[in-house]
């Protein structure tokens, strides 16, 4: 128990002055951070509990929502990745701000609503993680220079799936991320997956992405992305498609790249 109460130390002397939300375990539902009155940040303190070996799986996160403004600051400080912990932040209509890689992450809100930080473990090891969020938003709410391009996240349907993650970078490239799910309930998780990623090139609104004999090619326009498929893109091995006119519905867009490999009834791609 030394780890854990060298985390907990640790949390309680963070400078920001908050108010204490609450401390728990890892929960099936986003627990909403409030502001206490007159304050402007806040904490919260929590336990990823053990991995079962057998079924790495079975470790659910613990979510977080926090409404906020467009045009205000979000300010996070996280204690916990020493311990193997990490957080993301995603915006309100999907896409990601930010995946944590640092104990201090702060930005400009692009969009009104409720943005869902996830705590959740990026390494095995200790039996039990402790963590320490501490969140602040401060500012007043105002227009938001738009994002570059066609960073942003998609949507195909109603469903939320598939969906498609851009960022564009400086260099006329973009940085992609297309995730779906389909079937039913499989023996290692929910549903079988397929992930894609990649970075490109971006011209006059066409990307263009090559891997083996399957070509796809992103054409986007002012709302929305259509992705047409050519040659073997996974038809062999009966994969979901990716084909079809996606819809922008977030402005935020930071692809995360898929850190783990494919398991059973997952199928990842990737490449340049």
């Amino acid at each position: 128990m030394p780890t854990l109460r060298r985390a907990l130390l640790a949390a309680a002397v963070l400078t920001l002055a908050g108010a204490f939300v609450g401390l728990g375990d890892v929960t099936s539902r986003p627990r909403p951070i409030h502001f206490e009155k007159g304050k402007a940040s806040a904490v919260v303190q929590g336990i990823l509990p053990k991995v079962d070996d057998a079924a790495p799986r079975t470790a659910a996160p613990q979510e977080y929502l926090l409404h906020a403004r467009a045009g205000q600051v979000m300010t996070i400080r996280f204690t916990g990745l020493d311990q193997g912990a990490g957080f993301s932040i995603s915006c309100p209509g999907g896409g990601s701000l930010d995946v944590g890689r640092s104990p201090v992450w702060s930005s400009v809100l692009p969009v009104s609503g409720d943005y869902r930080v996830v705590v959740e473990r990026r390494r095995q090891g200790a039996p039990v993680v402790p963590y320490a969020l501490e969140v602040g938003v401060a500012g007043k709410a105002g227009p938001v220079e738009a994002s570059r391009g066609v960073t942003g996240f998609y949507q195909l349907g109603k469903s939320g799936f598939p969906s498609l993650e851009v960022l564009e970078l400086p260099e006329g490239q973009i940085k992609f991320f297309l995730y779906t799910q389909w079937g039913g309930v499989v023996r290692n998780g929910p549903a079988q997956t397929r992930e894609i990623s990649g970075t490109v090139p971006l011209r006059d609104g066409t990307a263009v992405h090559q891997v083996g004999a399957c070509k796809r090619t992103l054409s986007f326009s002012r709302n929305g992305v259509r992705i047409l498929e050519e040659g073997r893109c996974g038809a062999q091995e009966d994969l979901a498609t990716f084909d079809g006119a996606y819809r922008k519905v977030s402005p935020c867009g930071n692809p995360a790249v898929p850190a783990t490999p494919a398991t059973a009834g997952q199928a990842v791609e990737g490449g340049a």
